[in-house]
């Protein structure tokens, strides 16, 4: 299943836990969705069907985005976060004692339910510039990749460069930026290595 499709599943059992629709309106939105030529959001899709109305769209949406944020405190999240702050070290691009400061921002920012990576704390706090977060990451083998349409951006772990990555929040093809503006990301896809 593409990230894509695990996206919108995720979003179809967020509207039917929250009573929006029922199985037989959620799997006639799945369908039509299928049987379209040009890829809609499920959400798009129900909406259309009368089966969601503005609100109840902007409300799925919300929760998953509140999924997605729980996303950040993962253990593998976390990980690529002290990998990159050892290999700021290393190049002596940062001290150890900015990481861990770093650190302690991004917990204090947890209890106030504000979910950054470390990288972004880094760049914030003036530790790191986004080119150099970005170097990083891809010495981790990390490609942060942007959606024209959305502009949603995304860590691709294990990215080929000949690869198509849709978005999963729209399904248009992502795009290797020209230069890093912003290194928030809306999440991480893992890709096979090849």
């Amino acid at each position: 299943m593409s990230e894509t499709q695990q996206f919108e599943v995720l979003f179809g059992r967020i509207a039917l836990a929250c009573g929006y629709c029922d199985e037989d309106e959620l799997m006639k939105a799945i369908d039509v969705q299928r049987r379209s030529d040009e890829h809609r959001h499920l959400g798009r899709v129900m909406i259309d069907l009368g089966v969601l109305g503005e609100d109840e769209l902007l409300t799925v949406l919300a929760i998953q985005r509140e999924n997605r944020a729980r996303e950040e405190l993962s253990y593998p999240v976390r990980q690529m976060g002290a990998m990159l702050g050892a290999l700021a070290v290393q190049r002596g691009w940062c001290k150890r004692n900015d990481v861990l400061e770093c650190i302690e921002e991004q917990a204090r920012l947890q209890k106030l339910s504000l979910y950054f990576r470390l990288g972004e704390v880094m760049v914030s706090r003036g530790k790191l510039t986004n080119d150099q977060v970005s170097a990083l990451l891809n010495e981790q083998k990390i490609r942060i990749l942007g959606c024209p349409d959305c502009f949603s951006q995304y860590n691709v772990q294990g990215y080929a460069e000949d690869e198509v990555v849709n978005c999963p929040n729209c399904g248009v093809p992502l795009i290797v930026p020209k230069s890093v503006q912003n290194v928030r990301v809306a999440g991480t896809l893992k890709r096979q290595a090849h």
